[in-house]
């Protein structure tokens, strides 16, 4: 993380590049937070995926899946 953007938060726009990666970076570190929510955030992804028995089950995710992640990859 570069320090000066860190020290010069305030004078980024709100939804400037530098802002949203100022934010990744605090959101990164506040285990605080995170451990409040447990898994709270990540329920609905976890009953998605509970719920897949055959491949079917899996083929029929949609792009209203809660379940994704551009780190995984995977095709039938």
């Amino acid at each position: 993380m570069n320090r000066k953007w860190l020290n010069n938060e305030k004078n980024h726009a709100e939804n400037s590049d530098e802002k949203k990666i100022i934010n990744l970076y605090k959101n990164t570190l506040n285990i605080y937070a995170r451990n409040k929510q447990g898994i709270g955030p990540i329920k609905g992804m976890l009953e998605e995926l509970r719920n897949i028995k055959t491949i079917d089950d899996l083929s029929e995710l949609t792009l209203e899946s809660k379940v994704e992640s551009p780190l995984i990859e995977f095709s039938l």
